[in-house]
């Protein structure tokens, strides 16, 4: 089969994704990105079939929806040449501008009423309260924010807000604050000791208990504001995530390290939902629709070969029921690689991966997300399905680590060791690949590793630290884990690659969407850098860069993925790839 005609396939798959249920009970909105870009469509459970849909945007539709509080209408945003704008779509197909300018706009949270929103914006640091009924915005709240949070969550009554946010001069500090509604009055709830960061979820129907958690812990507690008291729920350290309580607040959800989720009662019984096959998925960005009304839960499930499908969770009964089937093209589906779990020795033990065979010897490449849970979920994955569907043998690595440890750097390295011991992988052809701080971490490897590594393509990755501080767009608890650059010099500068350039080895391919602001500067600077430092640019090069035009930081339009994929493809072919081996403008299938 031709491979550019299966990567158009492949990603023109309707990907349903963000799947959000109306406070109802009776609409599910969800995202969809097709052949035509992307749109927000609303499904009717009682009709079984699409109610509305939102216009198709190409190229910029992200994700985050939210349901308005009434029903009234879906929250979503639309990314341009100058960030995300927030839009919102009505049952009757309307589409409403809410937030559009110059800046990035994320949405915090909505008032019960529905009547105004509280939304994060990259040109202030104050938190912005806009009313809908009047389209007037001002900011809100106090002014001692290191960085807008995009965290805030009302109570039922909507008179108070949980908030997130640093009073203090400590960049890994992070407090959790009690606001009235119009941004006075404020208490600290004491989770954490200066210095640690905690993290809040939602409050108990009743209004008297936060759900919530800490880096210390790292596992859900309840905070009682009666008694200033926590219940901690789980083994410390378990990474699991809290996500809200069940309508009823009898319960609440959490994602684990597999991205299972978990359901606690509130006497501790815990509560894993696994599927025989795959994995169930919650949004971890959710707020309250998540949750029907009538005490279940909104999950999708996956599998390393098939995309996710909407389901739910009764809490009663403990069964789990298809919603329904979006209509999907078999075209594609039927020629994937199904991934088997494998066990990596790292130091101190192992880390789990999903492995997708070739049938054949061939070349090897190991994918890094700069994921610190320790677990890897069995979802399904695009790009491996790209690299699995060339001949390739396919890795997708997790690691224990947190961003920029060495404990991260090591695992992804032993991540390719272990690749290159597989039989069905030829020697000294293990390619590495990211996306993001994956792609930071792709050049961390070719620096740090360069015995392990044969090619690496890095993909939006922050290639200069300093110069991506600077950025105004850049968010700032991207590089916190760092410190301050001032006091921790000698860890950025072990942790920026262009701060490292005579270390790096193996051919490289940087690739940036030129509307990804913040990181393709960094990018720019550090091809300049290799330049001047001798390498040499191009195919026949020991570089190459190439910049995507008008593409963000993950362009979902499937012809812009297509092309894109296909150059990938085509530069670790000729940079690892035996060429003996491949047929020219086949697709060669793993299974």
């Amino acid at each position: 089969m031709n491979l550019e005609r299966f990567f158009n396939e492949l990603f023109s798959l309707p990907e349903t994704v963000d799947f959000r249920v109306s406070p109802n009970g009776k609409t599910v909105a969800f995202r969809e990105t097709g052949s035509k870009g992307g749109r927000i469509c609303l499904w009717s459970l009682t009709e079984d079939a699409v109610q509305t849909t939102s216009p198709w945007y190409e190229g910029g539709l992200q994700y985050k929806i939210s349901w308005c509080p009434q029903g009234q209408r879906v929250y979503y945003y639309v990314e341009d040449e100058h960030g995300p704008d927030i839009y919102a779509l009505a049952p009757s197909g309307d589409v409403t501008t809410i937030v559009a300018d110059d800046a990035h706009h994320y949405l915090a949270d909505l008032h019960p009423s529905g009547e105004w929103l509280l939304y994060s914006s990259s040109a202030t640091d104050h938190l912005q309260k806009k009313n809908i009924k009047t389209d007037t915005a001002e900011a809100w709240g106090p002014s001692d924010f290191s960085d807008p949070s995009i965290v805030a969550r009302f109570d039922h009554t909507g008179e108070r807000i949980l908030i997130m946010r640093n009073p203090t001069d400590d960049l890994q500090n992070q407090d959790l604050f009690i606001h009235s509604s119009d941004g006075t009055e404020q208490r600290r709830v004491p989770v954490t000791d200066t210095g640690d960061r905690s993290f809040g979820t939602g409050w108990h129907p009743e209004g008297d208990r936060i759900l919530m958690t800490s880096n210390t812990e790292k596992r859900p507690g309840i905070f009682d504001l009666r008694t200033n008291e926590i219940d901690w729920f789980g083994a410390q350290g378990s990474r699991e995530y809290p996500l809200g309580f069940f309508p009823s607040g009898t319960a609440f959800a959490t994602i684990n390290t597999s991205d299972n989720p978990v359901v606690y009662e509130m006497d501790g019984t815990r509560h894993v939902l696994t599927p025989d096959t795959g994995c169930y998925e919650i949004i971890y960005t959710a707020r309250r629709d998540i949750f029907f009304p009538e005490d279940a839960l909104l999950l999708t499930q996956s599998a390393t070969d098939y995309p996710p499908a909407p389901v739910r969770y009764d809490h009663e009964s403990k069964g789990v029921q298809p919603l329904f089937d979006y209509p999907i093209s078999d075209s594609a589906c039927n020629r994937l690689t199904a991934a088997e779990t494998v066990s990596i020795p790292v130091s101190e033990g192992t880390v789990p991966g999903l492995l997708y065979p070739n049938s054949e010897p061939g070349p090897g490449i190991v994918l890094i997300y700069g994921d610190s849970s320790g677990d890897i979920a069995q979802s399904f994955d695009r790009q491996a399905q790209a690299f699995a569907a060339t001949g390739y043998t396919v890795l997708r690595a997790a690691t224990r680590g947190n961003r920029f440890t060495t404990q991260e750097h090591d695992d992804f390295a032993a991540a390719g060791r272990w690749l290159a011991e597989q039989p069905s992988v030829q020697h000294e052809q293990v390619g590495v690949f990211g996306h993001s701080h994956g792609a930071h971490n792709v050049l961390m490897q070719l620096i740090n590793y360069p015995d392990v590594w044969d090619a690496g393509i890095a993909w939006n990755g922050v290639a200069d630290l300093h110069e991506f501080r600077e950025h105004p767009d850049a968010a700032e608890a991207y590089w916190r884990p760092l410190g301050d650059p001032e006091t921790n010099q000698e860890r950025w500068q072990a942790n920026n690659p262009i701060d490292r350039i005579e270390e790096l080895r193996a051919p490289l391919l940087l690739y940036y969407g030129t509307e990804d602001t913040e990181r393709v500067t960094t990018g720019r600077n550090f091809r300049d850098e290799l330049i001047a430092s001798g390498w040499t640019e191009g195919p026949e090069g020991s570089f190459e860069y190439v910049e995507g035009e008008g593409e963000g930081h993950y362009d979902e339009t499937p012809s812009r993925q297509a092309d894109r994929w296909t150059l990938f493809v085509e530069f670790i072919n000729r940079r690892l790839a035996d060429q003996s081996n491949l047929q020219d403008d086949t697709y060669s299938h793993n299974r």
